[in-house]
C-alpha cells in the first residue's frame, strides 16, 4: 500500500507550509524578508495564478512546493521543503514530478528556480529532471542564498 498522496493546498496547510519551509531554510542559510514575505501569505501564490502542492505520508503532511507565477511565460518552482524525518523515500522526486506535470498541464512554458551549489543532491535532482544553469547576471536573484539559477522549458 502507498502511503504518500500529493494534495492541492487549502488554508490548513499554512503552519505546515511555513514550518517546513522555515525549518530547511534555518537550517542552511538565514531567512530573509521576501522568505517571511511569501511564507506568511501562501495564498497569495494561488491567488496570482501559481499553485502550491502538499506531500501527504499517511496523511500526514511531509513535503511542500509552491509554483509560483512571475510572469505569463516565467513560473518559479520555490518554497521546496520535505520533512527531514522523510527524507531519503523519494518525497522530493515524488512532488517534483508532480509540478512539472501540472505545470504542463496549466500550459506553463518555462520553470525556473533559485538554488545554492551546496546542497548537491538537491541540484543533482533538478538536472535529473532536465534543469539547466542559467546566468546569474541576466537573471536578479531574489535572494542572497542563490549562487545558481535553473530553468526547465516545457514547450
Amino acid at each position: 500500500m502507498n502511503l504518500l498522496k500529493i494534495v492541492d493546498y487549502k488554508s490548513n496547510y499554512a503552519p505546515v507550509f511555513k514550518e517546513l519551509n522555515e525549518r530547511w531554510i534555518k537550517k542552511y542559510f538565514t531567512i530573509e524578508l521576501q522568505d517571511i514575505e511569501t511564507l506568511n501569505s501562501p495564498q497569495e501564490i494561488i491567488d496570482h495564478g501559481g499553485f502550491i502542492i502538499v506531500c501527504l505520508y499517511d496523511h500526514i503532511p511531509v513535503g511542500v512546493c509552491a509554483v509560483k507565477k512571475i510572469t505569463d511565460i516565467r513560473y518559479e518552482l520555490c518554497k521546496f521543503a520535505v520533512d527531514e524525518q522523510y527524507q531519503g523515500m523519494g518525497i522530493g522526486k515524488l512532488i517534483l514530478e508532480h509540478c512539472i506535470s501540472e505545470a504542463k498541464i496549466r500550459n506553463i512554458p518555462t520553470l525556473f528556480l533559485e538554488g545554492n551549489t551546496k546542497l548537491g543532491s538537491s541540484i543533482h535532482l533538478y538536472e535529473k529532471f532536465g534543469f539547466k544553469k542559467i546566468s546569474l547576471a541576466e537573471h536578479a536573484p531574489h535572494y542572497s542564498r542563490v549562487d545558481i539559477i535553473m530553468e526547465l522549458n516545457l514547450i
